[in-house]
């Protein structure tokens, strides 16, 4: 029996089985498929600052991870050897007419309250501070952070947590939680039942779908289609991300990433004529090369 249980091998659950393994819990974490191999593979690995409108929890929470992840980074460094290409590189919102250029910068008190280093560049500015950017785009808005690789993140603790001693279980699918009393006991899988004294339920998507918990969990899928291209020296120098999306993401080897579109077509992972179209069209738009 394990002092924590984690359902779910994704970035989250990763990251909680680690720091219920750093607090000297004895963890299994059990996994459907292979750690890290759904939403946290095809992730863009963004880290960047938010609008702080309201002060909403998921905000809150956003702009606390981007000033954990150079901590993070260097933690796994250590604990691994591996480089998960954390960079530093910074955000851009772009605007492409003088009305959206407004609209960034009403929202720059907003940041400055919130601790969060803002600023707006126009003209020689905004091609300095990035070349790649396309004619339309006639000003942005500059935030901290950057990006991560996201593949590289979740090898990486993968690893970390192996070597502290964590237990990982693949093709470990839970098919319900064990309930007595109304307390978690542990969780159900066909090869057998898993207890423990906390059970943490980090399965995404497939939250909704596991029996057991009370209320039910009101998470649906959501697919993101996404591509790379090799930008070479013609890629941007940090993120671009539209607030409606899409996004460009520069990769340590040379690639960009680009995602992603939003539909809600259940766990239909296929590729489509239309979202490949709209994101490359976007992307060109934001940078022509």
């Amino acid at each position: 029996m394990a002092d924590a249980l984690v359902i779910g091998g994704g970035i989250i659950g990763l990251l909680c089985a680690r720091e219920l393994r750093r607090a000297g819990m004895g963890v299994t974490l059990l996994e459907r498929d292979q750690t890290g191999r759904q939403a946290s593979w095809a992730s863009a690995g963004i880290v960047t600052a938010r609008i702080p409108r309201g002060w909403a929890p998921s905000t809150q929470l956003n702009n606390l991870s981007v000033s954990l992840w150079p901590q993070l980074s260097d933690e796994l460094a250590e604990e691994t050897g591996m480089d998960v290409e954390y960079r530093q590189n910074g955000t851009l919102i772009p605007a492409f007419n003088a009305d959206e250029a407004d609209a960034l910068r009403r929202e720059l008190p907003h940041f400055h309250a919130a601790g969060v280093e803002a600023e707006i560049v126009e003209g020689a500015a905004l091609r300095d501070a990035e070349p790649a950017l396309g004619p339309g785009v006639v000003a942005g808005q500059l935030l901290p952070g950057g990006n991560v690789d996201n593949r590289r993140a979740v090898k990486a603790l993968d690893i970390a947590l192996r070597r502290s001693g964590g237990r990982i279980v693949t093709g470990a699918n839970v098919t319900e939680m064990v309930v007595q009393s109304g307390r978690v006991l542990g969780a159900r899988t066909v090869e057998g039942d898993h207890a423990a004294d906390v059970v943490v339920l980090a399965a995404g998507s497939w939250s909704g779908r596991i029996p057991g918990a009370d209320p039910p969990i009101p998470v649906i899928p959501q697919r993101g289609q996404i591509l790379a291209l090799d930008a070479g020296h013609v890629g941007p120098r940090r993120v671009v991300l539209k607030p409606d999306d899409p996004y460009l993401v520069p990769r340590v080897d040379g690639r960009v990433v680009i995602g992603a579109t939003r539909e809600f077509a259940g766990y239909d992972r296929s590729l489509t004529a239309g979202g490949i179209a709209w994101l490359l069209n976007s992307a060109i738009e934001m940078v022509p090369a």
